[in-house]
C-alpha cells in the first residue's frame, strides 16, 4: 500500500507539473501573439500619426495644447509658415504666438471658451491677429476642444491654427469695394 501511495502522488505531481507546463506554453504563445499584434497596432499607429503630421505641416496647420489655468501652451507641433518667416518660432517658444497676440484680441480666445462653456459645447474657434516684430499683423484662425476635470471646470484646450492673413484682406477689399460701389451708385 505505501508504494501504491507513494506512486499515486508522484504521478499526481508528475500530472499537475505537465498540465501547468501546457499551460505556460500556451499563455506563453497567446502573449507572443499579443505581442505581435501590439507592435501591429502600434507600427499602423505610428504611420498614421506620421500622416497627419504630413497632412498638417504641409496645410500650414499648427497643432498645439494650453493649460488653461496656468495660460501656458504645454506644446506645439508644425510651423505657421508666415509665423516662422516673420520671426516667430513656435517650437522654441511654445508661447510665442501668445506672447505677440495683437492687444486688442488678448482676450478672445479665453471669451470664445467661456461662451463655449456657457453654451454647453466643448468645441470653439476664433480668429485673432498676431503682431510680427516688423510691426505687420497675421490673422489666425483657430479651432479647439476644450477638456474639463471631473467637476465640470475647464481645464485645458487642444487645438489647430492656421494663417487666415489672405482671406482677411480679400473680406477687407470686397468690403472697400462694396462701399465705393455704393458711394459711386449714390452719386449717379
Amino acid at each position: 500500500w505505501l508504494a501504491l501511495t507513494i506512486g499515486l502522488v508522484a504521478l499526481g505531481v508528475l500530472a499537475i507539473t505537465l498540465i501547468t507546463t501546457v499551460y505556460d506554453a500556451h499563455l506563453g504563445s497567446r502573449i507572443k501573439q499579443e505581442a505581435r499584434r501590439l507592435e501591429q497596432v502600434n507600427a499602423a499607429l505610428q504611420h498614421g500619426k506620421n500622416l497627419l503630421a504630413l497632412a498638417t505641416r504641409a496645410a500650414g496647420i499648427s497643432s498645439w495644447e494650453l493649460d488653461i489655468a496656468t495660460q501656458v501652451t504645454l506644446w506645439t507641433e508644425n510651423e505657421i509658415d508666415s509665423l516662422k518667416t516673420a520671426g516667430i518660432d513656435t517650437q522654441k517658444s511654445p508661447d510665442a504666438v501668445r506672447a505677440v497676440t495683437h492687444p486688442d484680441d488678448s482676450s478672445i480666445m479665453s471669451d470664445a471658451v467661456r461662451d463655449a462653456v456657457a453654451g454647453g459645447r466643448e468645441v470653439c474657434s476664433y480668429r485673432f491677429r498676431v503682431v510680427t516684430p516688423a510691426g505687420s499683423s497675421i490673422h489666425l484662425e483657430a479651432h479647439a476642444r476644450i477638456f474639463f476635470d471631473d467637476a465640470g471646470k475647464p481645464v485645458r484646450i487642444l487645438g489647430v491654427s492656421w494663417d487666415v492673413t489672405d482671406e482677411v484682406l480679400q473680406d477687407e477689399k470686397r468690403r472697400e469695394l462694396q462701399s465705393q460701389l455704393r458711394d459711386a451708385s449714390r452719386d449717379a
